[in-house]
């Protein structure tokens, strides 16, 4: 059985769209974990809708506040049963084949498993591009995780039980990039990245400030590289070469604000 985790905010006009992803899928031997974040707004209606037409397991979970993604997976993580675990965020979906191909993917015995993404609008549904992964990221994973964020959605992956039970939670101190940390930590002591190739699951970004975006990324990318500083299989000059790229453009987003805010004070300071 695989078990289907997924943490919903204030779903209520996606959740549904990402359960029947799941519903059409070609591999039917699943549970489904909805794990509500915070107070309600309709998500657990929609679900409990679903749930009365479907013969698989479909269970809501429900934290009384807003605790992050981190808490809501580990929860859902705590209750699953299925020997893989795959990860679908309550914006998204996937094409019927997703589940199959990783599991294929991991019968191979990859400590984690991927798909490629189509990145779509969710103001014009439009797609925005494609990503997959290059053959230098899949042959040193660690590194390449390490210097850049190679998956771009927790949608896109998923882990045999033997993952799970090594790597235990998601960090719930990392209020961003705790993605990325986890799958970091999967991997360590050699181990393998499996990718299907296919591109299954949809990926729907959000109009939002570009601004505290990009802020959040590198902060994210900042708490990764101090966190495993000591790790040893990272050398030395990419721990170097990474921190300090993320401090430089951490630097440059500021200077570029506060040109914004105060462009005076700034056009004085360069003087």
């Amino acid at each position: 059985m695989m078990s289907v985790v997924i943490p919903a905010f204030h779903a209520r006009a996606s959740i549904g769209r990402a359960l029947e992803s799941v519903r059409k899928q070609t591999w039917t031997d699943c549970e489904n974990l909805v794990v509500e974040d915070g107070p309600g707004d309709g998500t657990a209606d929609e679900v409990a809708s679903f749930a009365a037409s479907e013969k698989r397991l479909v269970t809501l979970l429900g934290l009384s506040e807003r605790r992050g993604c981190s808490v809501a997976r580990n929860l859902a993580l705590e209750r699953s049963r299925g020997e893989i675990v795959a990860f679908l965020d309550a914006d998204d979906s996937w094409e019927p084949s997703h589940l199959a191909s990783l599991a294929a993917s991991l019968y191979q015995g990859h400590a984690v498993a991927v798909s490629a993404v189509e990145l779509w609008n969710a103001n014009t549904n439009t797609r925005l591009g494609r990503h997959g992964l290059a053959p230098e990221w899949l042959a040193k994973p660690r590194s390449a995780l390490f210097e850049q964020s190679i998956i771009h959605t927790a949608s896109c992956v998923a882990v045999p039980r033997s993952t799970v039970d090594r790597v235990g939670g998601f960090d719930p101190s990392m209020l961003c990039g705790e993605d990325r940390d986890y799958w970091f930590r999967a991997l360590e002591g050699g181990r393998s990245l499996g990718f299907t190739g296919g591109f299954s699951a949809r990926y729907v970004r959000h109009a939002a400030n570009s601004t505290r975006n990009r802020r959040g990324v590198i902060a994210s990318a900042i708490n990764l590289h101090e966190k495993h500083q000591h790790a040893a299989d990272i050398p030395p000059e990419v721990k170097r070469r990474a921190l300090a790229t993320r401090r430089r453009r951490e630097r440059e987003l500021q200077t570029a604000e506060a040109a914004l805010t105060h462009p005076k004070t700034v056009e004085s300071q360069q003087s």
